[in-house]
């Protein structure tokens, strides 16, 4: 499959940027804001514990090339995956219980920066170690790693600064990178969609000039690229980045998403967008 046709995301400068804002956003929290619900059943303590695990998987997994027991798990089925991972999450969650909130934050403050100093030091147009499996990749070079990386890191503070009323990073860089890395999950998600050579969906940021897409079927498949000033599209969806990245992550439901754009065109070209994930769920 091919993935798109876009240019890479250059997110290892963003990575930093987030980090950055997270940890006086923690510092600044009182105890019991700590225990407010952020996603799920989880609260904001458990966020920025997943978070913590993320950076030391990343700097044990690849770095240091360390390899967890054996999983039963089929970790080439995605439903599979998708279990496996959730059950890692739950396991850490549940015995970071054990560590107070400045533990978590100071720890926090010394493993990112390895996180990134290691991303940096890769060639981006190398192998990762593990593919982008919501993009429905099998190999992933390291940019979209990194990029995808990014998208957690700003997601998970995201939820914890809903949580706790603080503004959330809402500046163009990093929701113009966050979104060009989600819709990189379309190809996958529409690929079982039957349409003809050459039909096209125009996916459309209303909030944000000039950030589109086009997904197009080419050579029984379904390839992303950017918009450009051809023919009229089959189907066009237009929505807010809100709406947008909050559908990706299982933010908002798809009929929510739905009522909240604006679409046109080839039903069957539109409905997929709205059941996309760009997350491991």
């Amino acid at each position: 499959m091919s993935l798109s046709r876009l240019p890479r995301v250059e997110a290892i400068h963003l990575l930093r940027q987030v980090d950055a804002e997270l940890i006086p956003l923690l510092r600044s929290l009182e105890s019991e804001e700590w225990q407010k619900p952020a996603v799920g059943h989880w609260v904001v303590r458990d966020v920025a514990a997943h978070l913590l695990d993320g950076a030391l998987r990343r700097l044990s997994l690849d770095r240091d090339g360390h390899r967890p027991p054996a999983t039963s798990h089929d970790l080439g089925q995605y439903s599979e995956l998708v279990d496996f991972l959730n059950g890692l999450n739950a396991t850490w969650v549940e015995a970071t219980q054990r560590l107070s909130p400045q533990v978590i934050t100071d720890l926090l403050e010394i493993v990112n920066p390895e996180v990134a100093d290691y991303l940096e030091s890769l060639d981006p147009e190398g192998e990762a170690a593990f593919p982008v499996s919501w993009a429905g990749e099998s190999a992933t070079r390291v940019w979209m790693d990194i990029a995808r990386e990014f998208t957690e890191r700003w997601h998970h503070q995201q939820q914890i600064r809903e949580a706790v009323g603080a503004p959330w990073l809402a500046d163009r860089h990093y929701v113009e990178a966050l979104l060009a890395t989600f819709v990189r999950a379309l190809p996958r998600s529409y690929g079982e969609v039957d349409a003809r050579e050459g039909a096209t969906l125009l996916i459309e940021i209303t909030d944000f000039d000039g950030l589109s897409w086009v997904l197009e079927r080419r050579a029984n498949e379904w390839q992303l690229g950017p918009q450009t000033a051809d023919a009229e599209p089959d189907a066009s969806i237009r929505l807010f980045s809100e709406t947008a990245w909050r559908l990706f992550i299982k933010g908002i439901g798809p009929e929510a998403a739905r009522k909240a754009a604006t679409i046109s065109g080839d039903e069957r070209l539109t409905r997929p967008f709205f059941d996309t994930l760009a997350v491991m769920a």
